[in-house]
Parts: C-alpha cells; structure tokens; sequence
C-alpha cells in the first residue's frame, strides 16, 4: 500500500495483479528486492515468471512524504529509432505486459495510470482513501 511504500525509501513497492476462477481482481506484492536510494521496482525472479500470465504488473511511485513525485503516472518511453524504451514505459515493451502505476499526491489522495506495452497511458483519475483506517503518521508533515 502507498503508507508502506512512504515508510520504506529504499524500495518502490509493486507486484502483479492476477484474476482467479470467479473473476475477482487481487494485487499481489512482490517482496522489496531493491535497496538504496529510493531505487526503482525490480521485480523478484518469481513474479517475473508470471508478469506474462497476470493481468498486468503494478507498483508505486510513493516516495515523497509531500507528495512530490516528479513523474505522475508512468516514467520513461517505449523505444524508437533514436531511443531505446526506459522505465516504466519500456519494461511495458520488453514484457509485453500492460502496466498499472500508482502514484501518491500527498496527504490522503493518489493518482492511477493505466499503461500497455505500445505507450498508450490512460488517466484513471484522482482518488483518496479513508483516513480513518490509519497510518495518520502521513498526515503530521502538512
């Protein structure tokens, strides 16, 4: 979730999303397996096994207490002839997996992208969760 994404700088919390026999959609994290500088999401070897049967891999740009990302929604591009594809947008194409990124505003609101393999991005809009359910520790840097 964003609060423990917020609570490990090391890392950039994210996963896959499966559906099961009735439909029903779950997000799945993958364990932390990057440490350092706030780096990006570097999937473990299981969930890279199965990027390609889920239905799509997610993860979180939540790291900054402000909510300052830099980048709302997904980072990088697909390649061309001049570039090769980076970040986000360029995992997308090497996996051929569509791709969700879930991005912290500040206080109690978050953004959502929808992204596929061939650069298209879609902006699912702006939401904001129930403060009551805690991590109130968010809130005391306003």
């Amino acid at each position: 979730n964003i609060v423990y994404d917020l609570e490990h700088w090391g890392s950039e919390l994210g996963g896959i999303a499966v559906l099961d026999e009735e439909g029903k959609l779950t997000l799945e994290p993958d364990r932390d397996v990057c440490r350092g500088d706030n780096c990006a999401l570097r999937l473990s070897a299981q969930v890279k096994d199965k990027v390609q049967s889920a239905f799509f891999d997610w993860h979180q740009h939540a790291t900054d207490p402000y909510g300052k990302q830099g980048v709302v929604g997904p980072s990088g591009s697909i390649p061309s002839e001049t570039r090769k594809g980076e970040a986000d947008l360029g995992v997308a194409y090497s996996t051929k997996s569509d791709g969700v990124v879930i991005t912290f505003l500040g206080k109690n609101k978050f953004n959502v992208h929808y992204y596929t393999p061939q650069g298209v991005v879609i902006n699912l809009g702006d939401y904001s969760w129930d403060t009551s359910i805690g991590a109130n520790y968010v809130y005391d840097v306003f």
